[in-house]
């Protein structure tokens, strides 16, 4: 189990990639569907006026499965990272070449990394 000094001790680091042409692809589509720039300023104000969650997270008892990216340009991995030696018992699943989504090439690895953890939990 993780401790808090220790988030990296429960930590697994895939091997999976992620193709460029499929984040372009989506990244178009989600364009073509609703360009709301404007939206990035609320989404940073909102952000900037959250609470530090790590005392909510403390309280978290529940087997808990930390998904995160490195190539994330959001939430930095170390984000990550502290969420998961915040959650008593988690696990930290990292992903080499992932941003701040869940792109179509993981689909099948993050489906079976959930449905392991929830087995485990069970």
């Amino acid at each position: 189990m993780a401790s808090p000094a220790d988030p990296t001790e429960n930590s697994l680091v895939t091997r999976r990639f992620v193709f460029e042409a499929e984040t372009r692809r989506r990244s178009a589509a989600s364009v073509a569907r609703s360009w709301r720039p404007e939206g990035v300023q609320r989404q940073t104000a909102a952000i900037a006026g959250s609470p530090n969650r790590t005392p909510g997270l403390r309280s978290i008892t529940t087997p808990t499965l930390v998904i995160h990216g490195l190539k994330d340009l959001l939430v930095k991995p170390s984000g990550g990272q502290a969420t998961a030696a915040a959650v008593a018992h988690s696990r930290l699943l990292m992903f080499p070449t992932m941003g701040h989504n869940l792109p179509d090439s993981l689909h099948e690895e993050l489906v079976s990394a959930i449905a392991s953890h929830v087995e485990r939990a069970s």
